[in-house]
């Protein structure tokens, strides 16, 4: 088994979060939802389906989406001081991917990789209870797949394939 840092995953997801950059504008566009100077805003449980999705269609079954809602305990704290907000990410339990974290100002990267226990990310077993049934589950899923299929059709990804072990770490950037 190969073990990626966490910067060789951030290089490994870069072009990944560049495509879903494309796919966000048309979503936006083909449900009239209004432009924003932050692409990736409102963008955070599509993303986090996603990314589950190809993790899982690569080898990756052991990732699942956590965060949700300041009423229920859980969400983003960018830097510690200020409200927590209503988002999600994935983790394995070791290792968080956020790869909407920017929506929420410039103190949060694009693209953020942390240890699970990051300060940061909230998580409740209420909110977890809450996700379960967030949005329109079903269709949300068959567009995550969607969006996932298109990531690999158009992105060559060898270094996720399910001989690969994602290694905890800080973020350093």
């Amino acid at each position: 088994m190969i073990k990626l840092s966490a910067d060789k995953l951030h290089e490994i997801l870069r072009p990944i979060r560049e495509h879903l950059e494309g796919i966000w504008q048309n979503y936006r566009y083909e449900n009239d939802m209004p432009d924003t100077d932050i692409v990736s805003e409102g963008m955070c449980v599509m993303t986090s389906r996603t990314l589950l999705s190809l993790f899982n269609k690569l080898g990756h079954g052991d990732w699942y989406i956590e965060g949700g809602s300041p009423d229920f305990g859980a969400g983003y704290q960018p830097t510690g001081d200020e409200e927590c907000y209503w988002h999600t990410w994935i983790t394995n339990g070791e290792l968080i991917i956020d790869m909407t974290a920017d929506q929420f100002g410039m103190s949060s990267p694009e693209i953020l990789i942390a240890e699970d226990n990051d300060p940061r990310f909230r998580t409740s077993e209420a909110a977890r209870d809450d996700m379960r049934n967030y949005g329109d589950v079903e269709s949300d899923m068959f567009l995550a797949r969607m969006w996932a299929e298109s990531i690999l059709e158009n992105l060559s990804l060898p270094e996720l394939q399910a001989d690969r072990h994602f290694e905890h770490g800080p973020d350093i950037r």
